[in-house]
């Protein structure tokens, strides 16, 4: 009972508008979409919430791992209080931590490169903090030295890293320094909001992995490397092919165009089979790449490539 009182929410108290701002413009989709369904739940002048991963996977339109790394967001952060954990049986118990009222568009729907820019912690740089892995020992051998992020990032074994879903067809060739590998919080947000937006929640992990293989490959900084997924994204969207006869995907579910962002985002870096690494240049920045970049951005604003068109009919 005295928990009860204690996450009780004030009617007359409504968030305000700069922290719905504040929402959107730090966190991932995942945290952003399961606050909402909480917020939506709270006006009926419920004090606490019992919801399960599936429910919440139901209502959010999220895989189930997107909303435990929402909900474990919201926790960390002090949106959510956990006043009563649940079992297989049944879902856990929620609360508000002090906020209700009315929800914005912008926390219930889809953000867009507008509502959702690069915002990167101020001491990622002078002193990125990531996750360290060191490959020149053998797999059972792990981890060397762990640098904790404030996100949570999930730890993905050298494993995972170099061995992701063989359907994806990826070149798991360690072209860049094999020394150490940095996995970084705000590119594994964007793989799990475009693996949601693009169709492929199931595999969400591995979309994470391949962007993280390709972010190394290109030896870009993390900014320029994110930049360079929105002009993927936008042109995945743009031309991606629907082959002839092709069935409609399930009632409530988006087609899958995971595939064809990964062509399209290595065409742009200069990592498609047919042009191989980057040059081999260690770290270019974005400007020495401006020339391949815009040959291939040209080509696809005027009508992808033969090559790319070719692949996007078995891109589904």
């Amino acid at each position: 009972m005295e928990a009860h009182q204690q996450y009780q929410p004030a009617e007359e108290v409504v968030m305000p508008r700069h922290f719905l701002q504040q929402i959107i413009m730090q966190e991932s989709l995942s945290t952003i979409r399961v606050l909402a369904f909480f917020l939506s739940e709270a006006q009926t002048g419920q004090a606490e919430i019992e919801a399960s991963y599936t429910e919440l996977s139901q209502a959010t339109g999220l895989c189930r791992q997107s909303v435990q790394e929402g909900i474990n967001r919201a926790i960390e952060q002090g949106y959510l209080s956990l006043v009563q954990a649940g079992s297989f049986f049944s879902p856990a118990r929620y609360a508000l931590v002090g906020v209700s009222g009315q929800v914005s568009e912008g926390v219930a729907g889809y953000q867009t490169e507008a509502d959702y820019p690069y915002q990167p912690k101020e001491e990622w740089s002078t002193n990125p903090t990531c996750t360290t892995f060191h490959t020149t020992s053998s797999l059972d051998s792990n981890i060397e030295s762990i640098n904790r992020i404030e996100d949570r990032i999930e730890l993905e074994s050298e494993e995972a890293v170099y061995f992701s879903d063989q359907s994806q067809k990826v070149d798991h060739s360690p072209t860049y320094p094999p020394e150490v590998i940095h996995i970084s919080a705000y590119l594994t947000n964007m793989g799990n909001d475009f693996s949601v937006e693009l169709g492929d929640p199931t595999h969400t992990r591995s979309n994470r992995t391949q962007i993280h293989n390709l972010w190394h490959k290109s030896g870009l900084p993390e900014k320029d490397f994110a930049q360079v997924m929105y002009e993927a994204r936008k042109l995945t969207k743009q031309f991606a092919i629907i082959r002839p006869g092709e069935k409609e995907p399930p009632m409530g579910q988006t087609r899958n165009r995971m595939p064809y962002f990964f062509t399209v985002l290595r065409d742009l870096l200069g990592l498609s089979k047919k042009n191989g690494p980057v040059g081999g240049i260690s770290n270019p920045d974005l400007t020495a790449t401006t020339g391949r970049r815009g040959k291939s951005t040209a080509s696809h604003e005027s009508g992808l490539s033969d090559q790319t068109r070719r692949k996007a009919n078995y891109a589904y």
